[in-house]
């Protein structure tokens, strides 16, 4: 069995997630894994029409981002615009693609705040059952040595 056969990366589109993106390839060519790239929409209250519009460029953007991942090497599976609560749908989509780690951006918040993850990647650490790697912006994919701690509860 591979170490880490199945990759989930969460992306929102941000300079975080792009970053995450260069992070997941690195991990997928050194792994040879496969990179399922996961979007989620939160819930709009407006109108379906502009859902789709959303959802329709969403899946564009990912699409991209799927040819990016195929182009550098490394298996892609077909990507995934969800909607609702962007760590609630994570981690289902993580179970259900039975993935070995999430991988996600740390998010966007302001300098000045003490503990700087974006909500989603905090909420994905606390309630995820899956490890989740979170890359912090602006961060080179340079790996020099990898800790896996395997708690027995």
């Amino acid at each position: 069995m591979q170490l880490l056969e199945k990759i989930l990366l969460a992306t929102d589109f941000s300079q975080a997630a792009d970053n995450a993106l260069q992070m997941a390839v690195f991990v997928g060519k050194t792994f040879d894994s496969e990179l399922i790239v996961i979007h989620v929409i939160p819930e709009l209250h407006d109108s379906p029409v502009a859902l789709n519009t959303v959802k329709s460029a969403a899946t564009e953007r990912l699409r991209e981002i799927q040819n990016h991942i195929k182009n550098n090497g490394v298996q892609a599976g077909d990507p995934v615009v969800a909607v609702g609560t962007p760590f609630d749908q994570i981690i289902q989509c993580a179970v259900s693609r039975d993935v070995n780690i999430i991988i996600v951006g740390s998010g966007e918040k302001a300098s000045g705040e003490r503990f700087r993850l974006g909500i989603t990647a905090e909420r994905l650490i606390r309630r995820s059952n899956r490890p989740v790697w979170v890359v912090k912006r602006d961060v080179s994919p340079l790996i020099r040595k990898i800790l896996l701690i395997n708690l027995v509860v």
